[in-house]
């Protein structure tokens, strides 16, 4: 039996700065039409089952990937394929802190090359994420 090994980097159009940058600007101008700062502190991608409404019931603004360049369709049920976008205030003397759900990913066993697999996590970045937080489904 043979296993293919990816190759990295992970290099290709999705990989492209302006690929990334344009879904970026977009993204940051959803979130700045809704009122909120244009950088996501965290984001958290949330998987199969895990439903937002448990973490935080109430977004700020809704982004539905396919308003975003160079999104596609997701393939598996349950996948909204979204952002929701949270903003909190912490203690008084602290700046609001950002917080963007990710309701759906691509994945490589569906035959998505690794540079798409990867982008939606490249986007949040480029908007300024520094901090990922990534849940599944298992057992």
């Amino acid at each position: 039996m043979s296993t293919t090994t990816p190759s990295f980097p992970v290099q290709g159009f999705y990989t492209q700065q302006g690929t990334i940058s344009d879904a970026a600007q977009a993204l940051k101008a959803a979130m700045k039409a809704a009122g909120l700062s244009e950088q996501i502190d965290t984001l958290l991608v949330l998987g199969s089952g895990v439903e937002p409404y448990r973490v935080d019931p109430d977004p700020h603004v809704t982004v539905h990937y396919e308003t975003l360049p160079h999104f596609g369709p997701l393939s598996v049920a349950g996948h909204q394929g979204r952002f929701l976008i949270h903003q909190r205030q912490g203690n008084k003397e602290s700046e609001p802190t950002t917080v963007a759900l990710m309701q759906g990913r691509y994945h490589y066993y569906e035959g998505h090359p690794l540079d798409r697999v990867t982008f939606p996590i490249r986007v949040a970045a480029a908007c300024g994420a520094r901090r990922l937080v990534v849940t599944n489904a298992a057992g």
